[in-house]
């Protein structure tokens, strides 16, 4: 994973005027904002085809991968308050809308803002006159204009590898400090990459004890042959003896002179009704006239 992850950071439309201010969650924001959108936008050209549930990605992304744990339990306070019409195309656009500017109030004057950037309600009156009237807030209006501003086109390509000086040289700030890492991107690589090793752990956990379970049952299987083939050279043994034990002097064992005593009288019982048959009824038998 490390091999993946750029050694050097540069931030073209979040940069800040020192690597520790916006940067990273400049840019998460500005990603969220341009899902919502084109998830909108999506919805418009083929109503059939009805876009992923954004807010519910956003929120997945925000509760296990943000490296700001303060920043999630507030984000995750605002979910809580999603209703089914929030999480229409257009109800996405307005709610993250919302939940930005509940994040720009409450983090205003905050040591994490950057002075040169101070977090606002936006968008401000110079980028969006009709959208706020005082305090008051014109939904339609504001729909538009995120809709514009946060639009496919309007996303500004970055230069390529080709063209590394001119990159460097927008992504500049006031006081020439792009050298430097920012300090979000480096929390979150941080975070990111422990997770990452966390999760190689279980999983190599998980098959180790894979292993030692399969082989547990084949230790268990074997050990149960040997006893059930154990008895079973007992039992041959023990019957092998009875046997050996009752067998007489001219080689025959108890059940071959059962069945000769059986057959014997089977015999006798023959050679008897024969004898009936042949001797007596014939001897008893009346004599007739010619006798």
């Amino acid at each position: 994973m490390e091999e993946f992850l750029p050694e050097r950071i540069e931030w073209v439309g979040c940069a800040g005027s020192e690597a520790r201010f916006r940067g990273y969650p400049c840019g998460m924001w500005t990603l969220f904002h341009t899902l919502t959108v084109a998830a909108y936008q999506k919805g418009r050209a083929n109503p059939k085809d009805v876009p992923l549930d954004v807010l519910s990605a956003i929120q997945g992304y925000m509760k296990y991968f943000f490296g700001c744990q303060i920043c999630v339990e507030h984000f995750l306070k605002m979910v809580d308050f999603i209703t089914p019409d929030d999480r229409t195309p257009e109800g996405a656009v307005m709610w993250l809308w919302r939940a930005h500017n509940m994040a720009n109030k409450r983090l205003h004057g905050d040591q994490s803002e950057d002075p040169k950037h101070p977090k606002i309600q936006f968008p401000s009156k110079n980028l969006c006159p009709e959208c706020r009237n005082g305090d008051n807030w014109s939904n339609d209006k504001v729909l538009e204009f995120l809709l514009s501003f946060y639009a496919r086109l309007n996303i500004v390509p970055v230069a390529d590898d080709s063209n590394e000086e001119e990159v460097g040289r927008t992504s500049k700030s006031a006081d020439n400090d792009s050298n430097k890492l920012d300090w979000w991107e480096l929390q979150q690589r941080k975070n990111d990459l422990e997770k990452i090793r966390s999760l190689r752990q279980q999983k190599s956990e998980k098959r180790q004890n894979k292993k030692v379970e399969k082989l547990a049952k084949l230790s268990v299987i074997d050990k149960n042959i040997d006893l059930h083939y154990g008895h079973f050279k007992n039992d041959r043994n023990r019957g092998y003896n009875e046997n050996k034990s009752i067998i007489f002097g001219w080689g025959f064992s108890n059940l071959d002179m059962s069945m000769c005593v059986t057959f014997y009288v089977l015999c006798t019982l023959m050679i008897m009704v024969l004898y009936y048959h042949f001797i007596v009824r014939r001897k008893y038998r009346p004599c007739s006239v010619f006798c």
